[in-house]
């Protein structure tokens, strides 16, 4: 299995500490860092709930949308994760990053608080689609992706994901 620096992640927030990896990431045990607090212990950075177009729903997908993209727009978190997003495209490791903070920042806090249980070829869905629109939106500058306001990102983005979190799993 390739280990990730525990460095790799930090700088993005709040405190951070070495934990065991997730199984979804392909990450090694005890090399990546967590941020912004732990789901665990109840300290992870609130997520401010996001505005449903009218007549829908807030679902879990636009919470997760919602979540990174006030990472990838805090100035406070922006350099970092666009590394990380930038680096996904060089390399396998690069690749590996971007699914383990997004897990860790993003997703996982976001499915055990909704109590969503995802399979990990959901999580690596998700976080291909998420990598995918940050490398258009913030890298490439891609019109009009790159100047379209987050909220109306989110509402477009957000019943994706949902749609991939509520597919059924493969095999």
């Amino acid at each position: 299995m390739i280990g990730v620096p525990p460095r790799a992640l930090t700088g993005l927030g709040a405190p951070t500490r070495t934990r065991p990896s997730s199984d979804v990431t392909g990450v090694a045990a005890g090399t990546t860092d967590h941020v912004d607090g732990s789901p665990d212990d109840g300290s992870a950075a609130p997520v401010p709930a996001p505005r449903a177009a009218e007549g829908r729903s807030v679902t879990t997908g636009h919470r997760i949308a919602r979540r990174f993209f006030d990472l990838c727009e805090n100035p406070r978190t922006r350099e970092r994760v666009m590394r990380t997003v930038r680096s996904s495209a060089d390399s396998a490791v690069g690749g590996k990053l971007l699914v383990a903070l997004l897990s860790r920042t993003v997703l996982t806090p976001l499915l055990r608080s909704r109590r969503v249980d995802a399979t990990a070829v959901k999580v690596e869905l998700v976080a291909a689609q998420l990598g995918g629109i940050a490398v258009l939106r913030y890298v490439t500058r891609m019109e009009p992706i790159a100047s379209m306001p987050v909220d109306d990102l989110v509402a477009l983005v957000g019943p994706t994901l949902q749609a991939t979190l509520d597919a059924p799993s493969p095999g």
